[in-house]
């Protein structure tokens, strides 16, 4: 139903507010610190700071999921009258009445200020940095502590109020629509005069707070930092608290979700067969559902993805695999042959159908493509979608009559519900893409749907029909069975990877 959607929408506005602020992204570092290096002291580190934090993040994702809510809102607000309670106080909070579109500017800007202490910022870049492991809930003190700079402005709100915040709002806007389609150079004047009023109060009441869009200035120095602490890579998107161009709030939002990773397990132990091995050693299913299971995807992934047995040894970016997994009393195990030198004729022999799924940053490649032509048919190949699918339905959909159709299918992995949303373009002339893959959180899905209704031009182009997923079942039952087996996470970070 629509109130549930709306949940998971309230999820992706705690990542709005987590990546468009400085104490936001520091629990982000952390937490991301402790994901890459297994070290739960950091994603423990990141929650005692998050405890700081708790009211301004439900208070401000409450009040949000309330606005999109149109028609919907009242059911939400029956079923889940915890978000009710907080979105309340959100609004006397704000100590202010009037249209949502104003209502909407004065929230970003009293939840923004309140993640934005200048304190946190300092040490992250200030002329005495802290170490990262330094940066902790009792270090800071409550000044910097986003649910007691909320209390504060609060405060100062009702005896000072808006000031000359007001004179910016343009007469004849009163909406969300006319939120979302104010032009972007006149939004944000009317977003900064919101914020700037804020800091001032804040700053007058002894908490200092960073600029409008001051967090940015801190992002590499806290991805640096990280990196130079754990000894590897970490994922940190920053995200504008500006319109950038076209993005809307949807935009942002989804950006933040996108940039996550599904995690199901640690990486598989695989097998390596040897170079003599024959294909058919690795056939799937039973009876009639016989297959060889094709796998194409970055070299880069396929080392991080599985506990090898023996070194792979193709040496470009891209490999092939034939993978089949089996699982006994232990840890699921995953079987796989480097095909990524043998002919195609090696595969077919094996008497059986093949299918192959085909990652989409490797079927940008024009030799890969070219390469593997043959067993890359619609209806015997799936495209693993692991780059950023709103990029790319953008473009894909930005040509005239161009029509998505796509269905949304929930499943069971590792003790978790996870969802695929699956989709395949066709053109006028009858043509039809493959059917592409991305196995993502109810939570992403949810905010997908969101972004594609936010846009007039996609909303008209883009249909969501499950039946889709039923024409294609046998096809996509034994692919996502694949995927959720032997692949370990998800994400559409494969751009990344080098």
């Amino acid at each position: 139903m629509e109130a549930d959607r709306l949940t998971s929408i309230h999820e992706a506005w705690h990542d709005r507010l987590q990546f468009t602020t400085i104490y936001g992204l520091l629990i982000q570092v952390l937490w991301a610190m402790g994901d890459a290096s297994g070290d739960d002291r950091w994603s423990l580190q990141a929650d005692a700071l998050l405890d700081g934090a708790i009211r301004t993040h439900e208070e401000f994702a409450s009040w949000m999921t309330e606005l999109l809510a149109g028609p919907a809102r009242a059911s939400l607000r029956t079923g889940y009258p915890l978000y009710a309670g907080h979105a309340d106080r959100a609004r006397q909070r704000i100590a202010l009445s009037g249209s949502d579109y104003v209502l909407a500017h004065a929230i970003n800007a009293v939840y923004r200020t309140a993640m934005q202490p200048a304190m946190v910022a300092a040490a992250v870049g200030g002329p005495s940095p802290r170490r990262l492991e330094q940066m902790t809930a009792a270090a800071f003190p409550r000044t910097a502590r986003p649910d007691h700079r909320l209390r504060v402005l609060s405060s100062q709100l009702r005896r000072h109020g808006w000031g000359d915040a007001l004179a910016s709002v343009s007469g004849g806007l009163h909406t969300i629509q006319d939120y979302a389609d104010q032009a972007d150079d006149a939004w944000e004047h009317v977003s900064r005069c919101f914020y700037e009023r804020c800091v001032t109060l804040l700053r007058q009441a002894g908490c200092e707070t960073l600029p409008y869009e001051g967090q940015l200035a801190y992002a590499d120095a806290l991805h640096e930092r990280a990196v130079g602490t754990i000894g590897s890579s970490i994922r940190l998107v920053p995200a504008s608290a500006s319109t950038e161009g076209s993005q809307s709030d949807a935009d942002v939002v989804l950006r933040a979700v996108e940039a996550e990773r599904l995690k199901l397990r640690t990486p598989l132990p695989a097998t390596m067969l040897g170079p003599d091995t024959a294909p058919a050693v690795l056939i799937s299913g039973r009876g009639d559902a016989k297959h060889l299971f094709v796998a194409i995807r970055p070299t880069a992934r396929v080392r991080t993805q599985y506990i090898l047995d023996r070194p792979l040894t193709s040496p470009g970016r891209f490999v092939a695999l034939v993978r089949s997994s089996q699982r006994t009393d232990g840890p699921r195990t995953v079987a796989v042959l480097d095909v990524t030198d043998r002919p195609v004729a090696e595969l077919t022999a094996a008497g059986v159908p093949v299918l192959t799924s085909i990652s989409m940053s490797a079927l940008a490649d024009d030799s890969v493509r070219s390469r593997w032509a043959a067993l890359l048919s619609v209806g015997a190949s799936t495209v693993l979608v692991d780059v950023s699918p709103t990029r790319h339905l953008r473009l894909w959909l930005s040509t005239p009559n161009h029509l998505l159709r796509y269905a949304i299918v929930r499943y069971q992995a590792a003790d978790r519900i996870v969802v695929a949303v699956v989709w395949q373009l066709s053109t006028p002339s009858g043509a039809r893409s493959r059917l592409h893959i991305a196995i993502t959180t109810p939570t992403y899905a949810a905010a997908l749907e969101v972004w594609l209704d936010s846009h007039p031009d996609l909303r008209a182009c883009a249909v969501r029909d499950d039946s889709l997923a039923d024409q294609h079942e046998t096809l996509l039952t034994t692919t996502i069975g694949h995927l959720l087996a032997e692949e370990p996470y998800f994400d559409f970070q494969a751009g990344a990877d080098g």
